[in-house]
Parts: structure tokens; sequence; C-alpha cells
């Protein structure tokens, strides 16, 4: 598990900014370390000036891995074509474990639109995505450990468990305490011929359904205990995006790892799912793992 960690650079010192988040995961988990700057077409005549950023950076880069207790080489790759489309195909073929990247690149730390280089990889990328929010990255220093509390917002499905092995290979490797949270939704949600219909559940289901969801965060959170990982269980009913949020804010974690799809099944990227609310709104890092289609 990562054993391959992808970095894409845009030649901004904003998304330079990546490369100190994932000192700590090199040093502990020794990942083949991937660079890649993807010229777009119309800077073909500029390749060889991204070839000589990247091996810049590489250079640069190199002995503070050392330092961080790196023992591999950083592999580098320059591509001309479109940077969202070429990244992903790169994570593909590569078969990376993880994109770390962040939010925004040389726009700047801007609103989220949904034209965006990094939406555009998070959307089609089958591989783990590690998004540092851009807002935050700006400081000069990193804590030893930048993701020492990882929140895991589970809804009780085997589809929104796939962040589940990411997230505890991360915390085993870093020594992070992992958070863990079930929100049991007070609404059905039905799929009708008009749209979506929504049902109040009755007092009695949600006391059910709180009863259900304390016993399955035990049966979780005995995944992570079992490998000596520290973990808290979180129950909360309402709006799971915005549980979400609150408890990430609330309990001030620095990671929030979910799947990119729940309940509903991964048929199609609904616009409108939790994991789309915690992109559009959240403030904290956010690790998002696409589950396997077959379940």
């Amino acid at each position: 598990m990562l054993k391959k960690i992808l970095i894409p650079l845009d030649g901004s010192q904003l998304a330079e900014n990546a490369l100190k988040y994932a000192l700590p995961i090199a040093g502990a988990l020794q990942p083949e370390v991937h660079l890649l700057t993807v010229c777009e077409l119309k800077d073909k005549e500029h390749e060889r000036l991204c070839s000589v950023y990247l091996q810049k950076i590489a250079e640069d880069y190199t002995p503070k891995l050392v330092k961080a207790g790196y023992k591999g080489k950083i592999k580098k790759a320059t591509i001309i074509g479109r940077a969202a489309e070429d990244t992903v195909k790169f994570a593909e073929e590569e078969a990376v474990d993880l994109i770390l990247m962040l939010s925004h690149g040389r726009s700047g730390i801007m609103p989220w639109s949904a034209g965006s280089t990094a939406t555009k990889i998070m959307e089609r990328a089958t591989r783990p995505v590690l998004l540092l929010r851009a807002a935050a990255t700006n400081g000069e220093k990193v804590a030893k450990n930048p993701f020492a509390r990882i929140l895991l917002p589970l809804d009780g499905s085997k589809y929104g468990e796939a962040a589940i092995e990411v997230a505890k290979t991360l915390a085993g490797a870093l020594k992070s305490e992992v958070l863990i949270l079930r929100v049991v939704d007070t609404v059905q949600r039905v799929r009708t011929i008009g749209g979506i219909d929504r049902f109040a559940y009755t007092d009695t289901q949600v006391k059910q359904l709180e009863d259900e969801a304390a016993t399955y965060l035990r049966q979780v959170s005995q995944l992570f205990t079992d490998t000596g990982i520290k973990v808290q269980t979180i129950l909360k009913t309402g709006d799971p995006a915005a549980e979400i949020l609150k408890t990430s804010e609330a309990e001030n974690v620095d990671l929030v790892a979910i799947s990119s799809h729940g309940k509903s099944g991964i048929t199609e990227w609904v616009l409108g799912s939790t994991s789309r609310k915690i992109i559009n709104a959240g403030k904290k890092s956010l690790l998002l793992v696409r589950p396997l289609t077959k379940m």
C-alpha cells in the first residue's frame, strides 16, 4: 500500500508546497516518489524549460528527502499535453498509489471552480488523491507530522469504506490518531420520477439507526486498534456533509479521508453527493479514495 506517490507540479511556488508535505510520508513508507510536470500544448516550445525546471526541483528536493530518512530515488517525467488528463493518465500507467497535490497552482488561492485542474483530477482519477488546501499551506514550516489527526467519515456501506485502508496505512506509518465518524441521517432520500424525494425517519427508526451505527463504529475501530493505532469514534445525527465539516473544525483534524461514493453507489459522480460538498466547502486537507467498481 502506498508504494508509489505522484506529485504533479506546474511551475508555481504554490504547487511546490506539496513537496514539503510529502516528506514525512516518504520517510516513513519509502515509496517511489514521482515528480511530474505537464507542459500544456500551447507551451510546447517550452518543453526544455519544463524539463530543466523539474530537474532543478529534484536536485533541491533530494537532500530534504534524505534528511527525512528517505532512501529511494526520485523519478521525473515531463509530458506535453493537458494538465489534468495527462496527470490522470500518467497515474494509471505508472500504477501510483497516491496523487499528492495542492488545490491550486498557477491560478493562486481562488474559490473552487469546476474547471480547475485539481477538480478535474479528483473527478477523473481512479487512484487515491490527497488534496492539500492551498490556503492552509502558505507557512514556511510544516509540522513533523502534518496529518497527526485524521477524520474518517463512514456511512456504513462497503462503497463508503474505500478510504479505510489508505487512512490506516498513513496513520500507522505516521503514528496518527484516527477519528472515525458515523453520521446518522434523519432523512431518507428516495429517487423518484420527479427527482429525489425526502422522508423523515421516525424517532424509533432514528434510535434503531443510531444503535446500528454504534455497533458498526466498534467493529471498524477494531481494525485500527488491532494494529496499535489510536482511535476515537464519534456518532452524530443530522446532515452527513454538514456534520463532517463541523466535526473536522471542532476536532481540529489535519486530514479528512473519505470515499468518493457511498450508499448511492458508483455508477456516476453525483454532484450533490456528500464527498462533493466536502471538496467544495471543506478547509481541511482531503484524502479522496474511489471505490473498486465491484464489491
